[in-house]
């Protein structure tokens, strides 16, 4: 499920779907990001598989890595699978 909040009380017909943050990996080094590179590519893969909303990446250029998901349940199973 896909939970909303309105962020302008002004205009209660807007609303945008809380992200749900999953911290998955840290790297800080080149030989662990090279290593996390295969494990990213197949935690792509699975959300493209699994996910029923809408999910988002974290920049390339941090050294954190984590998805953000619209859907509760994706947030959940990913959690569940990959943590």
């Amino acid at each position: 499920m896909i939970t909303y909040k309105i962020l302008w009380p002004e205009l209660p017909n807007i609303k945008v779907p809380v992200l749900h943050r999953v911290d998955y990996d840290y790297t800080d080094n080149l030989v662990e990001w090279r290593r996390q590179s295969l494990k990213e590519w197949e935690i792509r893969r699975w959300c493209e598989a699994n996910c029923r909303a809408a999910y988002y990446f974290h920049p390339g250029w941090t050294n954190e890595k984590f998805i953000e998901f619209e859907d509760d349940q994706d947030a959940v199973f990913f959690s569940l699978r990959w943590i």
